[in-house]
């Protein structure tokens, strides 16, 4: 930074300095080459850049809290093994797990689930690209090691890529 005097008055102004020894003609050094440059848009550029990430951050972080602790379940399911990318807390309460389910396809940590509608609508949305609205669906899920009857009301939300492609199904 190094201030100058501009356009009527002292600007605050960034550069680039390049400092090269000149020689002369018996290899002495005979002089200095200095080159510099001004890079004052590039810092401010750098700097509005490094503002937005961080207030980007900041965001992302309220609403990671806000889904966490929201009162309905909230999951995310990644691929054709319904790999659970995530789940807050209540969807982890209502299906009677811990954190220790994410990242493992959702019919092996819950597998009294095969039969029932539930993958064969998570492979739907995910071939057809259609949302699925549920109403007082029922279904079992093993709650302390015995199974425990339930009726939900659900989506299950397709994510799209940039291309239009299922990726994802969010709960």
């Amino acid at each position: 930074l190094l201030p100058i005097f501009r356009n009527n008055q002292i600007e605050n102004v960034y550069w680039t300095f390049s400092v090269s020894k000149v020689k002369d003609e018996p290899g002495k050094t005979g002089g200095v080459l200095v080159i510099c440059s001004e890079t004052t848009e590039k810092v401010h550029a750098d700097q509005k850049m490094e503002k937005t990430l961080a207030e980007l951050a900041d965001s992302e972080s309220k609403i990671r809290y806000m889904l966490q602790d929201a009162p309905v379940s909230i999951a995310m399911f990644t691929g054709y093994d319904f790999i659970i990318e995530s789940a807050n807390k209540q969807a982890l309460k209502e299906w009677g797990k811990g954190e220790e389910v994410i990242g493992k396809p959702l019919a092996y940590v819950s597998p009294e689930l095969n039969g029932q509608p539930f993958l064969k609508l998570l492979k739907e949305v995910m071939d057809t690209g259609i949302p699925y609205y549920g109403n007082e669906v029922r279904g079992l899920l093993k709650q302390q090691h015995r199974l425990e009857e339930f009726y939900a009301n659900f989506v299950y939300q397709p994510m799209k890529d940039e291309n239009g492609k299922t990726k994802s199904i969010l709960m």
